[in-house]
């Protein structure tokens, strides 16, 4: 394994974080919030140098193919070492109380999560709120890609994108080139929903920032809240449409929708994850509807939606997900989306691969079934 390519990689991670710290840092000068506007910059400042340093001294060895153990192991840096630049922000955060609870806060967004100690939203200032909007989004992004680049051609898990555009690379090709031809076509699809999931949310007209940063969660499936209570509460029919709409994105398996369009084969609609996915949706919603009751229509399926999704929104007036029983909650949760999406649980894929089997162990052992 060769230390060098793995940093040079790394470096152009941490520069990407480099990047989105621009973002909070200029709503924390344009707030007046300069305790924030401080962490963010020394944050932003010696995210540069460390990536810098790092793209630096994996410069000679960047043209080397890469290798199967270099592709895993940078996937675990990528979690585990970049959440370290990531927290230095969010120490500024009232209700994060150290460095550690800063990192684990770091770690659930980049990780997609969406778990953490900050507990109550809306005691934080506006770019604490962006900041972690801004991990989950791009979290989510860095898991579409490693799924692509790592996962995939491994087939590890039973995902695979065989015959797909997304996988075409030199056998030669560098490290960085493996990570780096699956970003720059996932990239500009990823933020297109993202905008258009930013406007959705902001015609609801419930603010901008609550708007930017409800959208950067739900597209990436993270769950994260400005709120500790109900979106139901808090914002728009409208809103919350646009929100539930992007938590369906989050668990469809964006790479293979991007594969069938370049190859001008869109099929999403046959799929069987489709199908099984809206299946789960629907019969959820239906269901809840009859043993649950009282309860809006459209908040039903958005609850449906959240769980299936395994985003985790709470579309239920008040507190009324409580009441519901957990396993009937985490039934969805524990499935959850499409193969090689943001989404978490078994998958759906392996869901209908464990549901074959058996049935055919049930038809060999009992031939009358």
């Amino acid at each position: 394994m060769r230390l060098g390519a793995l940093l040079y990689t790394l470096g152009y991670g941490g520069a990407m974080l480099a990047l989105c710290m621009l973002v909070p840092l200029i709503v924390s000068i344009a707030g007046g919030h300069w305790a924030h506007a401080r962490n963010f910059t020394m944050g932003l400042t010696l995210t540069t140098f460390v990536s810098g340093a790092m793209i630096i001294s994996g410069l000679p060895t960047r043209r080397l193919p890469a290798r199967n153990i270099e592709l895993l192991a940078v996937m675990l840096l990528f979690w585990f070492v970049l959440p370290i630049l990531a927290s230095i922000p969010l120490t500024g955060a009232v209700q994060v109380r150290s460095f550690m609870a800063g990192y684990f806060e770091a770690v659930s967004g980049l990780t997609t999560s969406g778990g953490g100690v900050i507990i109550y939203p809306q005691l934080e200032d506006a770019p604490i709120l962006v900041w972690r909007a801004l991990l989950g989004w791009l979290g989510g992004l860095w898991t579409l890609v490693f799924a692509v680049a790592v996962l995939a051609p491994f087939a590890i898990g039973g995902l695979s994108l065989v015959g797909s555009p997304l996988l075409q690379h030199d056998e030669d090709a560098a490290l960085s080139s493996r990570l780096g031809r699956p970003m720059r076509v996932i990239f500009p699809y990823y933020l297109a929903l993202t905008m258009l999931g930013v406007i959705g949310m902001a015609a609801g007209g419930d603010g901008f920032i609550a708007s930017f940063c409800m959208a950067l969660s739900g597209i990436s499936g993270t769950g994260t809240s400005v709120v500790s209570g109900s979106v139901y509460d808090a914002f728009s029919l409208l809103s919350q449409l646009s929100l539930a709409t992007l938590c369906i994105f989050s668990a469809l398996s964006l790479p293979a929708i991007i594969a069938m369009t370049q190859m001008q084969s869109v099929k999403l609609f046959r799929e069987t994850e489709f199908k099984v996915l809206l299946a789960i949706i629907i019969s959820f919603a239906a269901i809840s509807a009859l043993t649950q009751g009282g309860e809006s229509y459209f908040a039903l399926v958005f609850q449906a939606i959240s769980l299936a999704t395994t985003a985790g929104f709470n579309f239920l007036p008040a507190d009324n997900l409580s009441s519901w029983p957990v396993l009937w909650v985490m039934l969805p949760v524990f499935i959850g989306g499409m193969g090689l999406s943001m989404a978490g649980g078994i998958k759906i894929n392996r869901a209908i691969l464990v549901g074959r089997e058996l049935a055919s162990e049930l038809r060999y052992r009992h031939p009358l079934i």
